[in-house]
């Protein structure tokens, strides 16, 4: 779901495994699992639809949604044929629960032109800071802070 989650296409620099060989992509899922890290899956009959997690990644580690040490990085992807269809929001839903109460906050990085970004600004997230992405466009860093 990394692929999908940076914008993964047909492009032959965006295979799953060239992501993987990126350090700044890398870190949000290699060695999941550890303190901090918190995931869910979307499924049906023919598998794995979508997932979202967070991490927290501070100081070397840090990733493109960085805003605090103690706020984890939030990421989400959804399989082609099942954009538009509700997963994602679904995903979201739940995700936020059960980071609600573990967490002070949680924060991502999206891309301005990318559809998610009203999801995301609908469930809470508001952002926090203008940023150039690693494709030289414009992404803004949106933070949910839990009452």
């Amino acid at each position: 779901m990394l692929f999908r989650a940076a914008h993964g296409d047909d492009d032959t620099d965006a295979r799953p495994e060239h992501l993987l060989g990126m350090p700044a992509l890398a870190r949000y899922v290699v060695g999941f699992g550890v303190e901090g890290d918190l995931g869910i899956v979307a499924e049906a009959p023919e598998g794995p639809v979508g997932a979202a997690w967070v991490r927290l990644l501070a100081g070397n580690a840090r990733g493109y949604g960085w805003v605090a040490d103690d706020t984890p990085e939030l990421a989400i992807g959804v399989v082609r044929g099942y954009v538009g269809r509700g997963v994602g929001t679904r995903l979201m839903s739940e995700l936020l629960a059960r980071a609600r109460g573990r967490f002070p906050a949680l924060s991502l990085s999206v891309r301005r032109e990318n559809p998610a970004r009203r999801l995301y600004l609908r469930l809470g997230f508001v952002p926090h800071a203008e940023v150039v992405n690693r494709v030289g466009g414009l992404s803004d860093t949106m933070v949910l802070r839990f009452a």
